[in-house]
């Protein structure tokens, strides 16, 4: 099974007294860790030294060799691309070398969610000067709604938005193309684009819990995309592991969203 773990779980299993024991069953499990360019972003930007160091140890001992998996942007793009091509798998790994470790670290943090912020807020003012609070849908009626066949041109306006941004061009896009885009199970394309209706619904519609405090930023929020590969997504950060919980549940993924303890649980188990 692949795992995929925040970067905050590496510290975790760094600082946790039982260390060599939690590495040792993550093998009798046989559970492959899949790392990610952003983790190893994250762990390059810890400030001491000597727990950087520590924490790339930690990094590579779990990772079974395994590279990083590239920037969220190029996976995105290479996917779209191989959907249009008829194909079933894109290379999702990359090596990194530690010359072009600090700009890749650069681009790969560099979308913060911040625009899209802006954008859910300003819905949230126009929704509620037209309507009562009552009368917006809950979030599972929303998702709901939102994959209906009826909502294809929207979707493909999305797709367009967004692929314009990635450097594509002269995609033809069926209408059997964009909904294989937004539904299929193993497109990364489906994962990115719940994660963003869900995030969209909780800052735009809801009538508590809709502040910036209460939700998970546009940095944990890229990471989503990952379960296109994971098994298991094992998540410190409290309001980052209920969001993705309230996914799974929404979405009906099977997949297992677990807190550190959780996980060692299952470890143990």
């Amino acid at each position: 099974m692949n795992c995929y773990f925040d970067t905050s779980i590496y510290n975790q299993i760094l600082d946790d007294p039982n260390k060599d024991k939690i590495v040792q069953k993550i093998r009798e499990k046989q559970l492959t860790t899949i790392p990610s360019l952003v983790n190893l972003c994250e762990i390059i930007m810890t400030p001491d030294a000597e727990r950087k160091q520590k924490l790339l140890s930690i990094y590579n001992e779990i990772r079974d060799d395994y590279y990083a998996l590239k920037p969220f942007t190029v996976l995105l793009r290479d996917a779209m691309l191989a959907i249009q091509k008829g194909e079933a798998e894109i290379d999702v790994n990359m090596a990194v070398v530690e010359e072009n470790t600090e700009r890749l670290c650069r681009d790969a943090l560099e979308d913060t969610g911040k625009g899209f912020d802006e954008y859910a807020l300003k819905a949230r003012e126009w929704l509620f000067s037209e309507y009562k609070s009552s009368d917006l849908p809950d979030a599972k009626t929303f998702f709901k709604i939102s994959y209906e066949r009826r909502m294809i041109p929207i979707w493909r306006k999305i797709i367009e938005g967004a692929i314009e941004g990635l450097g594509i061009k002269d995609l033809i896009m069926s209408d059997e193309f964009v909904l294989q885009t937004v539904t299929n199970s193993k497109s990364i394309w489906k994962y990115f684009l719940d994660t963003y209706l869900l995030i969209f619904h909780r800052r735009a519609m809801r009538s508590e819990g809709h502040g910036k405090k209460s939700n998970p930023g546009g940095a944990d929020l890229i990471q989503g995309l990952y379960l296109a590969w994971a098994d298991i997504f094992v998540i410190k950060d409290d309001k980052f592991n209920f969001f993705m919980k309230e996914l799974k549940e929404l979405q009906g993924y099977q997949k297992e969203i677990f807190t550190y303890d959780e996980f060692k649980e299952y470890l143990i188990s």
